[in-house]
């Protein structure tokens, strides 16, 4: 297996892997299997994080936006006033666009965003700005209303720029580069 490689070849630059903290994910297993460095066995998972981001073996990245989603809410949480009516509207939308907004977005340039995921990343987005200037969904108050009021950044508009930033990236790379072979 590579991990027997990888920890062969790390021994030989005089490393040694940590066996409690590695774990090994694998996108198809037909069966149960093991992995073990000598002698004690790798945990198996599903999903980790790795660098800030979920990584899973599925093809989407729900469970990533959820959890940037849950860490932005948690941002937004520690940000008590922006939730007041003493803060200036300009500077909760300066707190919202360089504090909050690139807790949701961080990585957001690799994702897929489908209908479904534009959908929920705007209805999360929609839910603070209502927050921000004191407005309950019972006031039945338009998208554009809000938008108009608070002047926050688009959620959706700022990931498809970081894909756009990141096809660059790919484009400008040399010919062996690993995100060149990924991508194609």
């Amino acid at each position: 297996f590579m991990i027997t490689e990888l920890d062969t070849e790390s021994r030989n630059v005089g490393l040694k892997m940590n066996i409690h903290k590695t774990k090994v994910m694998c996108y198809s297993l037909s069966r149960k299997q093991h992995f073990a460095i000598g002698g004690e066995t790798l945990e198996v998972v599903k999903e980790y994080v790795y660098l800030g981001q979920v990584i899973t073996a599925e093809p989407n990245h729900v469970s990533e936006i959820t959890r940037r989603i849950g860490m932005g809410w948690i941002t937004f949480g520690k940000h008590s006033q922006i939730k007041n009516g003493s803060l200036p509207l300009t500077l909760k939308r300066k707190v919202h666009n360089s504090s909050i907004l690139p807790v949701i977005t961080y990585e957001g340039g690799t994702w897929r965003l489908t209908k479904r995921v534009q959908l929920k990343l705007r209805t999360t987005q929609r839910a603070m700005e209502r927050k921000m200037i004191g407005v309950t969904l019972r006031d039945k108050k338009r998208a554009e209303w809000i938008r108009e009021k608070t002047g926050a950044k688009d959620i959706t508009v700022e990931i498809k720029k970081k894909k756009w930033t990141w096809a660059g990236h790919v484009a400008c790379s040399q010919d062996n580069h690993w995100s060149l072979r990924v991508a194609d």
